[in-house]
Formats: structure tokens, C-alpha cells, sequence
């Protein structure tokens, strides 16, 4: 397991400690591993907006965008 993922899992694991028993360490994990997805979309878009401009810009952008959406739209579905 990464650095990253070893990080998440114990900030998961500290937040199962001081929720009520019926709160899951397995779901909170989850959680934290997509918000850092979600955040690295919007990095990537950010980096990109700075790399590129015009229409390549907007293009590229525009798929960091959905990707983030994507991910949302199944959180919705799951």
C-alpha cells in the first residue's frame, strides 16, 4: 500500500475511533480515497489551465471536469 493510501486509512481509521460503533471504518476509508480523487481531477484541471490556454485549454479542462462529475454521478448511483 502507498504512503497516500496508508495516510487515508488511518485518518479513517482515527475518525472510526471517535464516531458511534455503527459507523464503518471500510466506508469512511472509501470516502476519503474518492474526495482525493475528486480533488486530484480539479489539481489536474488547475495545472492545466495554467499549461494551456484557448480552446485546448477549454477542451482539457473540460474533461478534467467530467471526470469529476463521472465520479460524483456514480457516488449518486452506489
Amino acid at each position: 500500500m502507498n504512503a497516500r493510501l496508508i495516510e487515508l486509512a488511518n485518518q479513517a481509521a482515527a475518525r472510526a475511533l471517535v464516531k458511534l460503533p455503527s459507523d464503518d471504518f471500510t466506508q469512511m476509508f472509501a470516502d476519503l480515497i474518492i474526495k482525493e480523487c475528486l480533488e486530484q481531477c480539479q489539481n489536474v484541471g488547475a495545472v492545466i489551465e495554467t499549461m494551456h490556454e484557448g480552446e485546448q485549454a477549454r477542451r482539457y479542462k473540460a474533461i478534467t471536469d467530467s471526470c469529476q462529475k463521472m465520479i460524483e454521478v456514480r457516488l449518486l448511483w452506489s
